[in-house]
């Protein structure tokens, strides 16, 4: 699936909803402390990313207490069928699951002091008494909707069953609703819509620079984390052959016990529990001259790693096809790199989201850097006289960026040019050079 809008509402800055289309390539571009990483922030909760963790104090404080924060993903490229019920194949639209743009509009909303994200599917979806909660439904209770209606299906089925009600409503009412998809009745609709999820990557320009959390680790383990996805067949095969022959010691012991102690082997049963997460066992780092490790080496370096890491991954995908879809964030790409390294990692960003699979976000206080990117991805945020927040684009808007930052958003425009030649490297200043 591909990520093709994000809207935020009561979370840390953002007051009232605010809705960011989102491209292939996309620049968050404004004056510091406005909300960039926020939206980094808003997208790492979304996806669950393990460095983002919801708390009471998200909350807008501009907004009551007990208002609810919600944040909302739009997604494109949607997969042509899914399996909901057991084994049956049906299809988002014909669940009535997507918005009126055809869709899939997933929304998070998260209350109480500690927050717990309840899930919604944002549709057009039939408002008819009978068919309006149809996906909550288990099989009993829909062979009790379809019994007086003379249905005559596979009752086994509850993906035909439900179609076969609703063909009872020829023209169905639509309403824009939100359907549960994690509540009891829907859980399998969640469980089955999340493995299609884009794998979400964040790179802080503020990570502190230890052997375990440095600025280079991060790349390393999305790595690891495709690695997994790539071979999770394989290791759920190994999940279930290991509790296999754990439940059958367990058994055994059981089978044992109850010659010693009928009473107390009658009141245990096995239970396997799977909670270990498989990236958790691997590790992979990068290590320079003397063991020494990358993320102990100057800023700069470290982001050259970076840029290497997206120019590998370019490679690699473009070579292998059909890999799930992965969202890279990336804060100030830009940071301590010299001028031509900057364009580098700019125009590495730009082949990397060649892969339609791939997406990139940025932020940068550069004007400049945002001028070398696709203007219909670069989006201005403001911070408003009410203390709101509004995210602007279109036609124009880098000079829009350059009246708020103060620089002129084209580097040929700008009085002072770097240049290089065979003899020497200056600035040309108005008309004169300094060495």
């Amino acid at each position: 699936m591909r990520l093709v809008g994000l809207k935020l509402k009561n979370f840390r800055a953002y007051q009232d909803e605010q809705l960011l289309r989102i491209d292939g390539l996309t620049a968050l571009v404004g004056r510091n402390d406005v909300g960039k990483s926020t939206v980094f922030e808003a997208l790492g909760v979304f996806f669950e990313h393990e460095s983002c963790k919801l708390e009471a104090t998200d909350r807008c404080v501009h907004n009551p207490s007990d208002t609810d924060i919600e944040l909302t993903c739009l997604f494109s490229s949607l997969p042509e069928e899914i399996v909901l019920d057991e084994s049956v194949k049906t299809t988002l639209a014909g669940e009535f699951l997507l918005n009126a743009e055809g869709l899939l509009e997933i929304k998070k909303r998260y209350r109480g002091e500690k927050p717990k994200a309840e899930i919604f599917a944002v549709a057009q979806h039939p408002k008819d008494a009978i068919l309006a909660d149809l996906l909550q439904k288990k099989n009993a209770d829909l062979k009790k909707i379809a019994s007086p209606l003379g249905v005559s299906v596979d009752r086994r089925s509850n993906v035909e069953l439900r179609a076969a009600i609703r063909a009872t409503v020829p023209a169905p009412q639509l309403a824009s609703v939100e359907v549960p998809l994690n509540k009891e009745g829907a859980k399998e609709i969640w469980t089955a819509l999340a493995p299609h999820l884009p794998l979400f990557a964040l790179f802080r320009a503020d990570r502190p620079s230890t052997d375990e959390d440095g600025e280079v680790q991060d790349p390393m383990r999305v790595a690891i984390r495709q690695a997994i996805r790539e071979v999770s067949p394989e290791l759920q095969t190994i999940q279930q052959q290991v509790e296999q022959r754990a439940l059958e010691v367990a058994a055994r012991t059981l089978d044992k016990l109850s010659d010693i102690s009928e009473s107390l082997s009658s009141t245990l049963s096995p239970r396997f529990r799977t909670d270990q997460k498989w990236d958790s066992l691997f590790k992979l780092s990068l290590t320079g001259d003397h063991e020494i490790p990358i993320n102990k080496r100057g800023s700069g370096v470290r982001r050259l790693v970076l840029l290497a890491f997206f120019q590998a991954e370019v490679e690699r995908r473009r070579a292998a096809g059909g890999h799930s879809s992965v969202i890279y964030a990336i804060e100030e790409p830009e940071t301590s790199q010299h001028p031509t390294n900057q364009v580098a990692v700019v125009e590495a960003l730009k082949s990397l989201t060649q892969d339609v699979a791939v997406q990139v976000l940025v932020t940068t206080h550069v004007p400049a850097l945002a001028g070398l990117l696709p203007i219909e991805g670069v989006h201005h945020i403001t911070q408003t006289y009410d203390m709101r927040r509004a995210i602007e684009s279109g036609e124009g808007i880098l000079k829009v960026i350059a009246d708020d930052l103060g620089v002129l958003p084209d580097y040929q425009d700008t009085r002072v040019k770097i240049f290089r030649s065979s003899a020497k490297v200056g600035v040309e200043e108005t008309g004169r050079i300094a060495g």
